[in-house]
């Protein structure tokens, strides 16, 4: 099972982290969780600079098809 949650670290700062959590039973039939926890803060902070970099291409090149596209006053 994969789940993505925000933790606040010792220094203050806010992480987001990716954990997976898998349970099963020991050889002695004991139950375990088996947990990893990755740190994808940069990876979001990247994905959400992208989408706005891309949303602020999409604007510019409206603005320019308008400008290409306008009639030329005379």
């Amino acid at each position: 099972r994969c789940a993505e949650g925000t933790f606040q670290h010792a220094d203050g700062t806010e992480r987001i982290v990716q954990t997976t959590k898998l349970a099963f039973r020991s050889a002695r039939g004991a139950p375990v969780v088996l947990g990893v926890a990755v740190d994808v803060t940069e990876l979001r902070r990247a994905e959400d600079e992208r989408r706005a970099a891309l949303e602020r291409a999409a604007l510019e090149s409206e603005e320019l098809l308008a400008l290409a596209t306008s009639p030329i006053p005379r």
